[in-house]
C-alpha cells in the first residue's frame, strides 16, 4: 500500500487493465480498479508519469490503482489526497491473471449477492403478506444484518428503533445519529418519486468517527410514508446491507398499503353509514342500529348535530383550504370523544365538519349550548390559530330526526357566520324569524319581495360603491335612534340623515310608515338569509 488508504472502502464494480498500445485503457463507467505497468505506461508516452496517470484515472471515476513498478512520493501523496488506494504489485505479477481473478471474484460476489437478495426478499415479504406488521419487518432486518435499524415518518420523526445485535448502538445514540444527518436526508428526499418499482437508497455520513447510515424510502404509488435506515460504521456496512434495506423498504410499503386499504374500506363504510344518518336514507331505525353495531357504533339517541367552520387567523383564508386543518380538527375531536368516553360520530360533508354528539333525554337548550361551548372552547384552546364557528341543530328524540337536526345545524352555522362573524356559536332554536325565512329559501316570492323592497338601493350601492343598505341595517339595529346608528357606522349624525334622505329619494320608501318599516326590516333579514345560505348550504 503506497497511499490512499482512506479509500479502501470504495466499492469496486469492475477491473480495467492497461494495454501497451494507445489509448491504453478502454472506456470507464466509474468504480473500476485500474491495473497498470509503469513500463507499459512509458511505451504509451515517455513523458507520462504515474502521478499524472493517477490524476487522469481519478477524473474517470476509477476507485483504485494497482501498479507494477516504482511509486514516487508525488504519486503516493496524490493517492492520499484523492483517497485512491495505490497498490504496488510484486515484480512477478501477471496483470492478465490478476484481471481474470478480480473479474471472477466480482462475478461470484454478484451471484452470491443476488442469491442472498432473493432469500432476504422472501423472508421479509412473507412477513408483510402474513400481516405481521412493520415492527416485525424491522426486527427481521436487524436480525439479518446484525445492525441497528430505524424507521422515521415522512416528517423524519423517529417511530421505531431496533438495536443491533453486533454493535452497541442503543436507542439514545441512534436518535442522536439520525438527528445529525437530518438535513442531508431532507435534501435527498426532495428528489424521490413515489411508486418507484425499485426504491432508491443512499448512504450518509453521520459523525466524524465513522458512523454512516443506509436509507431507503418506504413508498407506495401515492406517497412516501417514511424512511428506513440501517446504522453502522463505514467498515461494517456491506453490499448485502444495501440489498436488505431496499427489500425491507419494499416489504414495509406492502404492509402499509395493505393496512391503508383496510382502513380506507372501513372509512368508506363508516362514511356511508353517517351519510345515511344525515340524509335519512335508511328504511327504519332498527336496521341502522344493527348496521351501527357491525361498525362498532352503539347508537343511543338522541343526538345533537353540530356543524363546524374554521377560519385561519394567520392567513385569513377560509377553513379547509388545507387538509391539514381537517386532520387536526378531526384528531382533536377524537381526543375529545375519548376524554368523555362518548361515541361521537363525525365526517366532512361539503367542506364542513359535521359532529354527532349523544346527549341526555330532555336536554334543555341552555344545557345543550353549554355542552357545545365546552367542546368548541377545548378545540380552540388546542388549535389557537383557528377561529372555530359552530352551528347547532335542535335535539330530536329519534334517529329519523338526525336529518332535520343536520339541516338546522348547517342553517344556524351559515346564519351565525353572517350575523356574528367568525368563531361564533349559533343555535337553531334562537334564530327566530330566520327559521321561517330559511324554510322559504328558494321560493320565487322570497326573492321577488327582496328585490321589490331593496333592489334599487342594492343596484345604487353596487354602481356607486355606496352603503345605503348597510346604513338601513344599522338604523334598524339601533331601533331608529339616529345617535346610536351614527355611532355604529362611525358617522356624523348629519351624514346619517343625508344617507337616509338619499334612501327615500332613490327607493321611494317612507321610513315613517310602519308598514314600510316592517317591509324593510323583513327584506334585510331575507338578505341575511340568502347570503348565509350561499356560505353553507345543506
Amino acid at each position: 500500500m503506497a497511499g490512499g488508504a482512506d479509500g479502501l472502502w470504495h466499492k469496486v464494480t469492475w477491473v480495467a487493465r492497461m494495454l501497451p498500445r494507445p489509448p491504453g485503457f478502454g472506456g470507464f463507467k466509474g468504480g473500476e480498479l485500474a491495473l497498470l505497468s509503469t513500463s507499459s505506461m512509458k511505451m504509451l508516452d515517455e513523458r507520462l508519469t504515474l502521478t499524472e496517470l493517477i490524476r487522469r484515472l481519478t477524473e474517470k471515476g476509477v476507485v483504485g490503482v494497482a501498479a507494477l513498478g516504482e511509486a514516487s512520493r508525488e504519486a503516493a501523496a496524490l493517492a492520499d489526497e484523492t483517497h485512491i488506494p495505490l497498490l504496488i504489485l510484486p515484480e512477478s505479477t501477471n496483470l492478465y491473471e490478476v484481471e481474470q481473478a478480480v473479474t471472477r471474484l466480482i462475478i461470484e460476489q454478484r451471484a452470491a449477492l443476488y442469491q442472498r437478495s432473493q432469500e432476504i426478499f422472501t423472508q421479509l415479504t412473507e412477513l408483510a403478506i402474513e400481516g405481521k406488521g412493520v415492527p416485525a419487518i424491522l426486527r427481521k432486518l436487524s436480525s439479518i444484518t446484525g445492525k441497528a435499524v430505524a424507521m422515521e415518518g415522512e416528517d423524519l420523526r423517529l417511530e421505531l428503533f431496533v438495536p443491533g445485535i453486533n454493535d452497541s448502538v442503543d436507542t439514545g445514540q441512534g436518535s442522536r445519529l439520525l438527528e445529525a444527518g437530518r438535513e442531508d436526508l431532507l435534501e435527498w428526499a426532495k428528489n424521490i418519486s413515489p411508486g418507484s418499482s425499485e426504491p432508491p437508497f443512499s448512504e450518509f455520513h453521520l459523525t466524524s468517527n465513522g458512523f454512516k447510515r443506509l436509507v431507503a424510502p418506504i413508498s407506495t404509488k401515492e406517497r412516501v410514508w417514511g424512511f428506513l435506515s440501517i446504522l453502522g460504521t463505514r467498515e461494517g456496512l456491506t453490499e448485502a446491507d444495501k440489498l436488505a434495506i431496499t427489500n425491507a423498504a419494499a416489504a414495509c410499503a406492502i404492509e402499509i398499503a395493505r393496512d391503508r386499504a383496510v382502513l380506507d374500506a372501513q372509512d368508506r363504510l363508516q362514511s356511508d353509514f353517517i351519510e345515511d344518518l344525515l340524509t335519512g336514507s335508511f328504511p327504519n331505525a332498527a336496521s341502522m342500529i344493527a348496521r351501527g353495531k357491525r361498525l362498532g357504533y352503539a347508537l343511543n339517541p338522541p343526538y345533537a348535530v353540530l356543524a363546524f367552520d374554521t377560519r385561519d387567523k394567520r392567513k385569513k383564508l377560509p377553513g379547509w383550504e388545507s387538509s391539514e386543518q381537517h386532520k387536526q380538527l378531526s384528531s382533536m375531536i377524537e381526543l375529545e370523544a375519548s376524554r368523555l368516553d362518548q361515541s361521537y360520530l363525525f365526517r366532512v360533508r361539503d367542506n364542513t365538519l359535521i359532529l354527532l354528539v349523544p346527549v341526555g333525554e330532555n336536554v334543555e337548550p341552555v344545557q345543550l349550548k353549554k355542552l357545545v361551548e365546552g367542546i368548541r372552547s377545548r378545540l380552540t384552546a388546542h388549535l389557537k390559530y383557528l377561529n372555530i364557528a359552530v352551528g347547532v341543530g335542535r335535539v330530536h328524540p329519534d334517529l329519523e330526526g338526525i336529518k332535520t337536526a343536520y339541516q338546522e345545524a348547517r342553517q344556524s352555522l351559515g346564519m351565525g357566520l353572517q350575523l356574528f362573524g367568525e368563531g361564533c356559536l349559533s343555535y337553531f332554536g334562537d334564530l327566530g324569524i330566520y327559521r321561517l325565512l330559511f324554510n322559504l329559501h328558494g321560493t320565487p316570492d322570497l326573492h321577488t319581495f327582496y328585490d321589490e323592497v331593496l333592489g334599487k338601493l342594492l343596484e345604487y350601492d353596487q354602481r356607486n360603491g355606496a352603503e345605503l343598505v348597510k346604513t338601513l341595517q344599522a338604523y334598524f339595529a339601533a331601533c331608529g335612534s339616529l345617535t346610536d346608528a351614527a355611532q355604529k357606522l362611525h358617522l356624523h349624525r348629519n351624514t346619517l340623515l343625508y344617507r337616509l334622505h338619499r334612501v327615500r329619494e332613490i327607493s321611494g320608501l317612507d321610513l315613517e310608515d310602519p308598514e314600510t318599516r316592517l317591509a324593510i326590516q323583513l327584506a334585510l333579514r331575507i338578505g341575511d338569509t340568502l347570503h348565509a345560505t350561499s356560505i353553507t348550504r345543506p
